[in-house]
């Protein structure tokens, strides 16, 4: 038996179940004739049998378990087609996916074969709506715009599929590329072929896997974008949208390793770290732990090049600020000085640019930059001073300082009482009036009374980048005095 009669008995013995008897016995002689015009090269005898079979095919090819299958998967409200120079491929697919709005995307020189489409019997009382769309068969960039405007005009409740069965290379190129960019399922009618002829009966329609959403490179790549750009939340949202499609199993590892690791750096930008129970005990690991434990599972897997560079550095860090913590209301130390003027820079980016949000953070470093100064010379709390205390250390007279802070902030120095911002800045100008730190603060005060008007303060003015730039220039100089400028 040759290979043309084994193709034959396969079809044949895959349409059993599906053929009524008389139609089975029907499409096996005209099968076996097809077969023999096509060793005798007999082109016109080729093109009726087809034409005879091909009403039984559109009956029948929607049955076939592997087609049904496809259907009911996509249930594709809309299909989007290429036409080429043969219209059977495509009818076959419509009534396979039962659509109702189909696009047909054709050239010039086939539109004939579109119209021919619309005008079969079957597809007539199929009851579906027809759009006829030109694309062009040298011209990428067109035909991707062509495209992208009918997606853009299809309801978002709709589901899409694209058949690239029909047309030229480049308009199935345009075509390929619009879907797996937008993540649309793609079909192909694939069929048995005897010299460059298809069998009838042999077409099976297939799934054609996309690389984009089988690795997750585009995502990813977005992924990378949004961390690095400290959009942590919306980094994380996509890792999870993408373990929903993505097949490949050692990307979605990767996957969930990155999600761990965002969701720290996430925390971190939260001051979610040293977080620590009422009864002081530990909650979870600290930050620093679970950042060393994610590195080593990305070691282990020789993901190491997914890493932030300076992830060491980070973890350094961390562990200084876990180290530091202490079970207060009101920590300051100079890594979280630090910390906090790190998180302002991070919102006041040019891709974040949330001004208001960067300048109210600014505005707590300088706040606990006094507090630090205040605490290196003796002050230990600032929300309930002892100030006897405080001038036991640097042996001065409690009333000469008492004295001294009435004359610059025309208040009294009242033991207890939480000390504001500006108390600070007088009681330090109290012990030291010529104090370097006080000579910058004072230099700012436009910049603090700009911070007063922002909407996070106690204005409705928006904070713009010209206001953040200054009020960040001038922080800089406080943090670099405070802990010195080789330990910033």
């Amino acid at each position: 038996m040759n290979n043309k009669n084994i193709r034959i008995k396969e079809i044949i013995n895959n349409l059993k179940e599906i053929l009524k008897k008389d139609d089975l016995k029907n499409v096996q002689e005209i099968l076996n004739n097809f077969v023999q015009a096509l060793e005798f090269n007999d082109i016109k005898s080729i093109n009726l049998l087809k034409e005879q079979i091909f009403d039984l095919e559109k009956n029948y090819i929607p049955q076939i378990p592997e087609n049904k299958t496809i259907s009911e998967k996509l249930k594709s409200n809309v299909l989007i087609s290429t036409v080429g120079f043969q219209s059977e491929p495509v009818i076959l697919t419509i009534l396979i996916l039962k659509p109702s709005i189909v696009y047909l995307l054709h050239s010039n020189d086939s539109l004939s074969f579109a119209e021919k489409i619309i005008n079969d019997k079957e597809i007539k009382i199929s009851n579906i709506e027809f759009k006829f769309k030109e694309i062009f068969e040298y011209n990428s960039v067109e035909n991707y715009k062509i495209i992208k405007n009918i997606l853009d005009e299809i309801s978002k409740d709709k589901k899409i599929a694209i058949d690239l069965t029909g047309g030229g290379k480049m308009m199935v190129s345009s075509i390929s590329l619009a879907a797996f960019y937008f993540h649309l399922p793609m079909v192909y009618l694939q069929s048995m072929k005897i010299g460059g002829l298809v069998i009838p009966f042999s077409e099976k329609l297939k799934l054609i896997e996309n690389p984009f959403d089988y690795f997750g490179d585009v995502d990813l790549k977005l992924v990378e974008e949004l961390f690095n750009s400290h959009f942590y939340d919306a980094a994380i949202k996509t890792c999870k949208n993408m373990e929903n499609y993505i097949k490949d199993l050692a990307t979605l590892k990767k996957i969930e390793l990155l999600k761990e690791l965002i969701s720290v750096y996430r925390e971190w930008d939260a001051f979610m770290h040293s977080k620590y129970c009422e009864n002081f005990k530990r909650e979870k690991p600290l930050l620093s732990e679970r950042l060393k434990l994610i590195v080593n599972k990305f070691k282990k897997l020789n993901l190491v090049n997914c890493l932030p560079e300076n992830i060491e550095n980070n973890i350094i860090f961390l562990e200084n600020l876990d180290k530091s913590f202490k079970n207060s209301l009101n920590i300051v130390d100079e890594y979280r000085i630090v910390d906090i003027y790190l998180c302002a820079l991070r919102k006041g980016t040019e891709k974040q640019a949330k001004y208001d949000d960067g300048i109210a953070r600014l505005y707590r470093c300088i706040e606990m930059c006094f507090t630090y100064k205040l605490k290196s010379l003796g002050l230990n709390d600032v929300s309930n001073p002892d100030y006897l205390e405080l001038c036991k250390k640097l042996n001065i007279n409690l009333n000469d300082l008492k004295n001294k802070f009435k004359e610059f902030s025309k208040k009294e120095l009242i033991t207890g009482e939480p000390l504001a911002l500006d108390n600070q800045i007088y009681l330090l100008k109290s012990i030291n009036q010529d104090d370097k730190m006080v000579k910058i603060y004072e230099d700012i005060k436009e910049e603090i009374k700009m911070r007063n008007r922002s909407i996070l303060a106690h204005g409705t003015r928006p904070s713009t980048e010209e206001d953040w730039e200054k009020f960040k220039k001038k922080t800089i100089q406080i943090i670099k005095f405070t802990i010195g400028e080789e330990r910033f």
